[in-house]
C-alpha cells in the first residue's frame, strides 16, 4: 500500500507494477493535486556534490524513459541553468564544481 498519490507515490506504484508487485495507492484526493502539481520539478546536475550526480544522471534517464513510454507530453522539458558570481568565493566554488563536472 502506497500512501499518497503525488510524483513518488505514482511512480513507485509503477514501479512495483512493472514488477508484477501487488500494489494499492491511496490518494485522499485528486493524483497529483496537492505538492506535485506546484512544484518546480528541477532535476538539476550543476552545482551537485559530486555524490549525488549518479542519481541526478539516472533520474534525467527515468524521466525520458517515462516520456517516451506515456506517448504525450508529460512537461518534461530539460534546458540549461546560469548561475552568476557576486564574489569571488561564489566564483571560486562555481571553478571547483567543474573540477566535479569535467569528471
Amino acid at each position: 500500500v502506497i500512501v499518497g498519490g503525488g510524483i513518488i507515490g505514482v511512480t513507485a506504484a509503477l514501479f512495483l507494477a512493472r514488477r508484477n508487485i501487488p500494489v494499492t495507492l491511496l490518494e485522499k484526493g485528486r493524483i497529483a493535486a496537492e505538492q506535485s502539481s506546484r512544484n518546480w520539478g528541477w532535476i538539476r546536475q550543476q552545482g551537485r556534490d559530486a555524490d549525488e550526480l549518479p542519481i541526478v544522471i539516472e533520474a534525467q534517464r527515468l524521466w525520458r524513459q517515462l516520456a517516451e513510454e506515456c506517448g504525450e507530453d508529460i512537461g518534461l522539458t530539460q534546458t540549461g541553468v546560469t548561475y552568476l558570481a557576486r564574489t569571488d568565493k561564489e566564483m571560486a566554488d562555481f571553478a571547483k564544481f567543474l573540477k566535479i563536472a569535467e569528471a
